[in-house]
């Protein structure tokens, strides 16, 4: 079962589009959305520093869009953890600002965050969250990409997906996931569990070019929202290739 209800009015099947020029032309805008990259924001030690999308994106009329902001850390690596800290906290409330004004601007039903937050950023990152839930408008809902591994075993997500709390979906991504691989894989498709923090249950992430991605995809697709990831640029081929389970 689902902690909560998903995203009311966004399709199931999302393509994430990054930073290069996207061919989504043949978008089924009734079933499909983009969730395109919008902005990177850089936290540097100078402070934060801001590149929005440059790459054009081809895209029938009408397509629903959410929009997704980046976050990445260009911290000195001789920094101290509480050197990062206070300079991830002076931060903050340009990134809030920068998330509202996209909102605002926009109007879309979702923005998504994406921010590979190390450990000892995660108290930063719950109150970035909670801010950035403050600030949006009520009818934007708050996504956040996630490491797969956040939402096997460990418990640091289970408030913030909590019915009362900041985000309304996560999307756990199931690809690029190093020596944690082989143990989400034997957890969910061999033993055939779910993610044990249950505000994971609503989408998930897969990329084309791995092996077990369309076992992934058989497996939730039935009751789940499914972001797809391509290495390559998207194309009409592409799409298709999606809409027949990452079969050839």
């Amino acid at each position: 079962m689902c902690a909560r209800r998903p995203i009311p009015d966004l399709p199931t099947r999302v393509y994430w589009a990054w930073e290069r020029p996207e061919d989504l032309s043949t978008l089924n805008t009734h079933t499909e959305a983009v969730a395109y990259l919008a902005a990177t924001l850089y936290l540097t030690p100078s402070g934060l520093r801001t590149y929005t999308r440059r790459q054009g994106l081809r895209l029938p009329a009408k397509a629903v869009l959410i929009p997704v902001i980046r976050i990445e850390e260009n911290f000195d690596a001789a920094m101290s953890t509480e050197q990062k800290h206070i300079l991830r906290a002076a931060q903050l409330s340009l990134i809030v600002s920068a998330f509202v004004a996209l909102a605002r601007s926009e109007r879309p039903l979702a923005i998504q965050i994406d921010y590979d937050a190390p450990q000892s950023a995660r108290d930063y990152y719950a109150r970035l969250l909670r801010e950035l839930r403050r600030n949006l408008p009520e009818s934007t809902a708050l996504s956040m990409t996630a490491l797969a591994s956040w939402c096997v075993g460990d418990p640091w997500l289970r408030e913030l997906t909590a019915d009362d709390g900041p985000v309304q979906e996560v999307v756990p991504m199931l690809f690029r996931m190093g020596a944690d691989g082989a143990n989400i894989y034997r957890h969910i498709i061999v033993r055939q569990n779910d993610f044990t923090i249950a505000g994971c249950r609503t989408s998930v992430g897969l990329i084309l070019d791995e092996r077990h991605s369309a076992e992934y995809l058989r497996y939730f697709e039935s009751d789940r929202r499914i972001y797809f990831f391509s290495a390559q640029t998207w194309s009409p081929a592409l799409l298709d290739y999606t809409r027949r389970g990452l079969s050839r």
